[in-house]
Formats: C-alpha cells, sequence, structure tokens
C-alpha cells in the first residue's frame, strides 16, 4: 500500500540544520521517501503485470483447448472423408482444403468474442502499466523536481508533500481500475468460455453430419458407376 498523506507529513516533518537547508535531514528523508514509495509502486507494477500475464495466458490456453478439442473430435470423419474423396467419383464434391477453410472458420467464430476479449484487456493493461510506470518515475524524481525550484525550505516540503501525495492518489486509481478489470475480464471470459465450447461443440456435430452425407452421395455415385 502506498504511504497516506498523514504519514508523508510527519516523515518530511523533520528541522533542518542551519545553513544547510537543501542538504539537511529533511532533504535526506524526502530522498528516502522518494525512493521507498518508488519501490513500492515498481513492486505493485510488477504483481499487476504478473495478474495481467496469468489471465492472458489463461484466455489464450482456452482458446487453444476449445479449438484442439473439436479437431480431435473431427480426426476419425476427416480421415475417412479424404480416404472417400481420394476416388475419382467424388472428388468434386469436396476438396481437403474447403473443408479446412470451412472447420477454421467456424471455429475462428466459436472463439472470436474470447479472442476480442484478450485483446482489449491486453490493450487496456498495457496502457495502465505504462501509467503506473511513468507514475513511479515522477516519484523517483520529485525531491530533484522540488529542489530545482526557488523554494524555500518550507515551501520544498509542501511541494514534495503535495505531488507525492497526488502521485499516490492517481496510483491508487490506476490500481483500483487495474484490479477491477483483471477481476472483470475473468470473470467474462469465463462465461464466454463456456458458450465457445458449446458453439465448437456444434461445429463438432455439424460438420460430422455434413460430411455423412458426402459419404453417402460418393458412396452412391461409386454403386451407380458399378
Amino acid at each position: 500500500m502506498l504511504p497516506s498523506l498523514k504519514a508523508l507529513a510527519s516523515m518530511v516533518a523533520v528541522q533542518p540544520r542551519q545553513n544547510d537547508i537543501n542538504k539537511g535531514p529533511s532533504s535526506h528523508v524526502m530522498e528516502n521517501l522518494a525512493i521507498h514509495t518508488h519501490k513500492i509502486a515498481q513492486d505493485l507494477t510488477s504483481q499487476l503485470s504478473n495478474k495481467i500475464e496469468i489471465i492472458s495466458q489463461t484466455i489464450i490456453g482456452d482458446i487453444e483447448i476449445i479449438i484442439d478439442t473439436a479437431l480431435e473430435h473431427l480426426t476419425q470423419p476427416i480421415i475417412e472423408i479424404q480416404e472417400a474423396i481420394e476416388k475419382p467419383e467424388c472428388q468434386r464434391l469436396l476438396t481437403m482444403e474447403e473443408l479446412r477453410e470451412r472447420i477454421d472458420s467456424q471455429l475462428s467464430g466459436c472463439t472470436k468474442n474470447l479472442t476480442d476479449i484478450l485483446h482489449n484487456f491486453q490493450n487496456d493493461s498495457m496502457d495502465i502499466t505504462k501509467s503506473l510506470e511513468m507514475g513511479s518515475q515522477q516519484i523517483a524524481t520529485l525531491p530533484s523536481q522540488c529542489e530545482k525550484s526557488e523554494y524555500s525550505f518550507a515551501s520544498m516540503t509542501a511541494c514534495f508533500i503535495e505531488k507525492i501525495s497526488e502521485l499516490n492518489r492517481d496510483l491508487a486509481i490506476l490500481l483500483n481500475r487495474a484490479s477491477m478489470e483483471v477481476l472483470h475480464t475473468h470473470q467474462i471470459a469465463n462465461d464466454v468460455g463456456e458458450s465457445s465450447r458449446t458453439c465448437a461443440d456444434k461445429v463438432v456435430e455439424d460438420t460430422v453430419e455434413y460430411l455423412d452425407r458426402i459419404l453417402t452421395t460418393c458412396h452412391n455415385n461409386s454403386n451407380n458407376i458399378k
């Protein structure tokens, strides 16, 4: 958790040494606090990145499983139709290229919503992560930012407290937004994943029926030739 405004004020409220305002103990406290807060922000960003990666890989894995499972169920029917359409009298009924395009198109349609969720999640997460990293870097440079201007000790301290508190608030908002995005994506991906699996099962069923009709026509053609 990032330091609160009250904690920031108490940590920098140290009396400066005479004739050494810019390099006194308060300046060192501000520098140490900036370094500490910067590290916390980096750790939180790293934890968020790990969660984002886990969710992304989970969705990718779900898509692969849905497609692989469907293709596994279609393996034997495809082998049978491939053997059948090698016969001259059946070649005009279907080509393997047409069959592959048909299956790929339908399964891609089943997983399209999952794919869209993945892309949107990755794009949104990338924007949030970049903003967090930028805010983290700004925290690290706060002491030097406040010292560059012609501040008295009091105004330099006020500058530091104001800026770091503002950054803390912004980072907290971003982290909350990111957490909600991760939770929402996880929930909706589960729901959409279920409908995608149902869709893929229907593709398998329809494809098997379609191939059965092709086989029947092929057999009929063969019998007529005989």
